[in-house]
């Protein structure tokens, strides 16, 4: 007999074989997985790792089962990491951010996290190491770049407002040193001239997570205020939240635009005080050297200013005009008939040509006999300049600061000097017209030495500021002062011609502006196109205060063709016409140039120079029109009386 046992193991197979295609599944992720995996037993021997282990780290499979998972390490960190590792194991940190050692001793940065499992039914130890090399290289990046960039930067907490990290530029910069800044907030350095400004762009930065080219000042530890361009955004690591802000240090260029707006300022205060001084009538002289001080008085920002004449056949000194702030009690009516022995000390030096500046009134030596004047008035600060004509002393032009202390710079002195020559050259003036005003040949030889004397102060003015423009980088400023220039040069030519001319009275309108455009022809030739200029002007007898207006406008307009009207042209040709038709002067300036579109016409007419040739052409009464047909052509026509 035969005897059979059957017995159904499909389901035992099939298990079998999900056992054995999960195992390759699981061995399959182990594989594909970038990070560096290793299974170890709880006492340290490794038991199993993945592919990236082995290429990486370059050690043999081989090699790797013999090792301890501390031998990844570098033998100097052993001690460390061991400590790290039961840390971990007690659960009292996550990482471990020491580096895996390669088989040829380089160092691969990782961050290790383990727990604990089984591996084949036995108890385990699994870990995980994340390649973190890129990271660490764009981090280094970023700390160069942070550490040696040019702009101030800095890292803050947004919680605390303490600083974190500042870069070189900013430790360079503001004086303090890292030691002095990290923990610190700016407050506690008061780093911010405005503080609630900052706290308001702060506000800012965190609604919108960023800001963009705010200006702000800041102050360095040593006092020096910096003015600065704040740009910033909000980032966030390791859960917590900071503020990344960049400073672009625009002090230079601020003091910079502070110079050339008050160069601007300067040029714009004496132009006025000097077109009133020329054209002033004696009668109104007084009111103008009062409208003068007061013009200056406010530019220097002082509270009184004044001018005192020496007698010296009385050895007294009196005060003769005086200019005082709102506020300020005026001291004239004290100020008569002093004792020039009461001020000995300043006639001596003004009798030398100096200057007298007393920064601290009370600082003066007791000795001094001006210190009792001077507190008796309240004064903090003073300075007096000298009235010089020749080497003869006049007296001397004085400004009080009586509120607050007041700090003279090199160009504030040197502008109140030119001031005071100024009121030399019209306190001359007005002397010898008073003295010789019933004398019709005399007046007549005293107005042309006034107008040498005019032409020459011009001539002065036209020096500095070409002086002044040799001193300047920025193209649009030099260009400014340069026109400006040649604004003064025409006025110095009228006044020229006019000491030349037999009759001071009138003028021959059409040398004077053949004068102007050929000498605006020589200075604007070299470097551009070649300009041919032709004149057809009659022989025009005009009266001295319409000649000079017209000559500006004509300086304005031949001055913008000459510089705009030929760009990216060889040649070109400006005609300038004055024509006198009954009572009526007709000046026509044309040029066969590039013209002018509507948008820049827009803008042209919007500039200084424009607005120049418009107000002068009211003062004439006149009317102006412009046309664009084959260039550009502006027609004027005014009344000759």
């Amino acid at each position: 007999k035969i005897f059979a046992l059957a017995r159904d193991v499909s389901h035992h197979l099939e298990v079998e074989e999900k056992l054995k295609s999960s195992e390759e599944n699981f061995r399959t992720f182990f594989e594909s997985v970038k990070d560096l995996i290793f299974v170890a037993t709880p006492q340290g021997r490794v038991l199993f790792v993945n592919d990236s282990v082995v290429g990486k780290l370059g050690y043999s499979p081989e090699e790797i089962h013999r090792m301890h998972i501390l031998d990844f390490h570098d033998p100097l960190d052993y001690e460390e990491a061991e400590e790290i590792f039961n840390q971990m194991f007690a659960g009292q940190r996550d990482i471990c951010p020491l580096p895996l050692m390669k088989k040829s001793g380089e160092h691969l940065p990782v961050e290790t996290r383990v727990w604990f499992g089984k591996w084949d039914n036995q108890p385990c130890v699994f870990g995980i190491s994340k390649d973190i090399a890129k990271e660490q290289e764009s981090l280094q990046m970023f700390n160069r770049i942070f550490d040696f960039n040019p702009v101030l930067m800095a890292i803050t907490e947004s919680r605390t407002g303490r600083f974190v990290n500042v870069n070189n530029a900013f430790v360079n910069k503001i004086g303090y040193t890292r030691n002095e800044i990290i923990g610190k907030r700016a407050a506690d350095l008061e780093l911010f001239y405005n503080p609630e400004a900052k706290e308001e762009l702060e506000k800012e930065l965190r609604s919108r997570g960023y800001i963009d080219n705010h200006a702000l000042e800041v102050r360095s530890k040593s006092g020096e205020v910096l003015v600065g361009l704040f740009s910033g955004e909000v980032i966030k690591t390791g859960g917590e939240e900071y503020f990344l802000t960049v400073m672009v240090d625009k002090t230079m260029q601020s003091i910079t635009e502070r110079k050339l707006e008050k160069q601007s300022k300067i040029k714009n205060v004496l132009m006025r005080i000097a077109t009133d001084y020329i054209n002033i009538p004696l009668e109104r002289l007084s009111g103008a050297i009062n409208e003068s001080l007061k013009m200056m008085g406010e530019f220097v920002e002082v509270d009184r200013a004044y001018i005192f004449d020496y007698n010296y056949e009385e050895e007294t000194t009196n005060n003769t005009y005086e200019w005082c702030a709102g506020g300020i009690e005026p001291e004239i009516d004290n100020l008569q008939q002093i004792p020039m022995d009461a001020v000995s000390n300043w006639v001596a030096q003004h009798i030398q040509g100096r200057y007298i500046y007393y920064p601290v009134v009370g600082k003066i030596d007791d000795s001094d006999k001006t210190k009792e004047i001077l507190e008796s008035q309240g004064i903090k600060s003073v300075l007096t300049v000298p009235m010089m004509l020749g080497d003869h002393c006049l007296g001397f032009v004085g400004f009080d600061s009586v509120k607050d202390y007041k700090h003279y710079s090199n160009e504030d002195i040197a502008l109140l000097k030119l001031y005071t020559q100024m009121l030399v050259n019209v306190l001359n003036r007005q002397k010898q017209e008073q003295t010789i005003l019933s004398s019709l040949e005399e007046k007549a030889v005293l107005m042309k030495e006034i107008h040498h004397r005019v032409k020459n102060n011009l001539q002065v003015i036209s020096s500095l500021m070409y002086l002044q423009a040799s001193y300047i980088d920025d193209s649009t400023a030099k260009r400014i002062l340069r026109n400006s220039e040649n604004r003064i040069k025409t006025m110095a030519l009228l006044h020229e011609k006019i000491y030349q001319s037999s009759d001071i009275g009138r003028l021959n309108f059409k040398d004077y502006v053949e004068s102007i455009n050929y000498k605006l022809v020589d200075y604007y030739q070299e470097g551009s196109a070649k300009v041919s200029l032709k004149t057809e002007i009659d022989e025009i007898n005009l009266n001295l205060d319409k000649s000079i207006l017209a000559g500006l406008i004509i300086n304005e307009l031949v001055t913008n063709a000459l510089q705009h009207a030929f760009e990216g042209r060889k040649v070109g040709v400006i005609t300038v016409s004055a024509l006198e038709k009954g009572n009526r002067i007709f000046l026509d300036i044309r040029d066969n140039g590039i013209g002018m579109t509507e948008d820049i016409q827009s803008r042209k007419l919007t500039t200084l120079g424009f607005q120049l040739v418009e107000n002068l052409v009211n003062q004439l009464r006149g009317t102006m029109a412009i046309s664009h047909e084959g260039g550009t052509r502006f027609t004027i026509e005014f009344p000759k009386e």
